[in-house]
């Protein structure tokens, strides 16, 4: 844990899941090391990484934990070793932050005063392109409708709601702040039926199902290299040439399996070839627009 005069603080361990993209884990880890809030650690969770992450990690960063996986665990299953590991040392708090992202100097203790203050709730930043600092990529997850599915919250809706801190949310991405003992109640990521996409709205549905409220601190801000993970759109063209690997590979975030698993686990049933084909237009729209 880091500084002693914040022991006060609830201790919170920030879990960075990661597989290769060294740089990008650097940088991530390096905004931490600026970040006004005391009582942290940093859990590296280096899934089979082949650029030397470990040892680079090791070796510009001491106090860093690492855990390490065979390249087997995607995003989920690395994800939970991250918070099993804090969950068996006590932390009050798991911090889930991508590797491709850069935090302001207040982010986490904007969030946890929030969450100190918002008993059963889970509260994610929002979260800003890094390549266009003042655009909004990430404020809330709406539902839609029954028929719609999903949607993101964004730079406009953002503007429109500035006068409230926090904004209320149906569903939340993979980079929020949980209190520990909810763990317990809410299990974790379901990595067998959601590997590498899906887990973290699938986790704050069920959440939300159970009572929890989910929260976006509006003064917490992170960026994130959204075109890293999602891919560049020319990239997700080529990809519309071979569906064999867009709609079934576990990397793909439209990988068929998962997209139906996601919406038969929270959508009525009779709204599954609907929200199915929306979901597949809105994306392959979104691809050819360039968003």
């Amino acid at each position: 844990m880091h500084g002693g005069r914040h022991m006060l603080e609830p201790s919170v361990t920030i879990v960075i899941p990661v597989h290769n993209r060294v740089l990008d884990t650097i940088e991530c880890i390096e905004s931490l090391t600026r970040i006004d809030y005391g009582n942290f650690e940093i859990l590296v969770v280096d899934d089979g990484s082949t650029d030397n992450t470990s040892g680079l990690i090791s070796e510009m960063f001491p106090t860093v934990k690492l855990l390490h996986g065979d390249g087997n665990l995607w995003w989920s299953g690395a994800t939970n070793l991250g918070m099993i590991d804090a969950m068996s040392r006590g932390s009050d708090y798991v911090f889930l932050l991508n590797n491709d992202t850069v935090v302001e100097r207040d982010s986490l203790s904007k969030l946890i005063e929030s969450a100190e203050r918002n008993r059963q709730s889970i509260i994610a930043p929002v979260i800003r392109y890094y390549a266009e600092r003042d655009k909004v990529w990430f404020s809330g997850g709406v539902i839609l409708s029954f028929w719609r599915g999903l949607t993101h919250r964004t730079h406009l809706e953002q503007e429109s709601t500035r006068h409230d801190r926090l904004l209320h949310a149906d569903w939340l991405t993979g980079m929020m702040v949980v209190k520990v003992e909810y763990l317990e109640d809410l299990g974790l990521m379901d990595e067998t039926t959601f590997p590498q996409y899906w887990a973290d709205s699938d986790f704050s549905l069920r959440a939300r199902k159970r009572g929890y409220t989910l929260l976006v601190d509006q003064e917490s801000v992170i960026y994130h290299k959204v075109d890293i993970t999602s891919e560049r759109s020319g990239t997700r063209r080529r990809e519309l040439l071979r569906p064999g690997s867009l709609l079934f590979d576990v990397k793909s975030p439209v990988n068929i399996c998962f997209v139906t698993r996601f919406f038969s686990r929270h959508f009525p049933s009779i709204t599954m070839p609907i929200l199915v084909f929306s979901f597949y237009q809105r994306w392959v729209r979104g691809v050819l627009i360039g968003h």
